[in-house]
């Protein structure tokens, strides 16, 4: 039987306008939607030096309680916001749950970017149904749980309901990411982000640095949720790195550091650090070295007093923040 192209043409156009006015129509059968919406039954994670990754190297998950009330709009509600902030590649989507809950508890990852955690409070603030309980995880475990956010968490937090004051202020347009958490109490979890934000040069060698002061200049600026690390040698640009918080534990020069405040900024693609802030300084490496070699320096400063550290050129060098 032969069939005329105007039949293809008719079959072929009404299946695409299906699908793009429909984009979660069969969600739970197909894998992706026109809108890349990824929902799956059954989580996977691979750990990461910067944190996991979810299906299909996703770094972010969003389970929600199909017993809720209205559940289904609650999540097509979250995908368009996400979709149109251009952030549904970085979720990965998945249902729980088969007891209806008291209350909705929401739980929310402290690294999850703020965009994501309004969406999915915006799509619950229109469901008056049942109190509405948030709370945030602060702490990974083995299932990266600062990393995905719990609609209808079956766990209770022990919060009251959010007020709707409380409520408004979260999803302000003007809420930083560290005012958002400061409202939950979080103030340790902010990453102090204005330590980093300048300019620097490097010190000289009684602090760490090189025999000239400021041959080396180090410039940092806020991206979103990232930093991007521009450095430069007597005025000549070296290279651009995007960098983002990490445990400072990550970097061997910290090791024995003065008690006080210890941040650090690592590169995002590899994870290594790059960029490291001590409040009272580091332990001068030197001292284990001569150790290992049972050689004793009483000359030796114990600690250098520079508070600013970074990697650049084979070499790792204090700062001084000028800006």
């Amino acid at each position: 039987m032969k069939i005329s192209s105007s039949l293809i043409r008719f079959v072929v156009g009404f299946t695409i306008a299906t699908l793009l006015t429909n984009p979660l129509w069969a969600q739970d059968e197909l894998q992706y939607t026109p809108l890349e919406v990824r929902s799956v039954k059954r989580v996977t994670t691979r750990d990461l030096v910067l944190g996991a990754r979810f299906n299909d190297d996703r770094p972010f998950l969003i389970a929600v309680n199909q017993k809720i009330p209205n559940a289904r709009n609650i999540r097509d509600t979250v995908v368009q916001s996400l979709g149109q902030k251009r952030l549904l590649e970085k979720v990965v989507f998945t249902w729980f749950g088969e007891t209806p809950p008291e209350a909705i508890e929401v739980k929310i990852g402290v690294n999850v970017p703020l965009a994501i955690s309004q969406s999915v409070l915006r799509a619950l603030s229109t469901e008056k149904g049942l109190p509405l309980i948030v709370s945030l995880y602060l702490q990974d475990k083995e299932f990266w749980y600062t990393q995905q956010i719990i609609v209808g968490s079956l766990t209770k937090s022990g919060s009251k309901p959010i007020p709707d004051s409380t409520l408004d202020a979260l999803l302000s347009e003007q809420i930083s990411r560290e005012e958002f958490l400061r409202i939950f109490g979080a103030k340790k979890y902010v990453f102090p982000s204005e330590l980093f934000i300048g300019k620097f040069a490097s010190e000289t060698r009684e602090n760490f640095g090189l025999d000239r002061y400021g041959e080396y200049e180090i410039e940092v600026v806020r991206k979103g949720e990232t930093f991007i690390l521009t450095a430069s040698h007597n005025g000549k640009f070296l290279f651009e790195e995007e960098t983002a918080p990490c445990s400072p534990a990550k970097e061997d020069y910290l090791r024995g550091y003065p008690a006080g405040d210890v941040h650090a900024l690592c590169n995002t693609k590899y994870g290594s650090s790059v960029f490291v802030f001590s409040q009272n300084g580091i332990k001068n490496p030197l001292i284990d070295l001569y150790k290992t070699k049972g050689i004793e320096n009483p000359r030796l400063e114990r600690y250098y007093k520079a508070q600013y550290y970074a990697h650049i050129q084979w070499g790792f060098y204090g700062f001084r923040k000028v800006q």
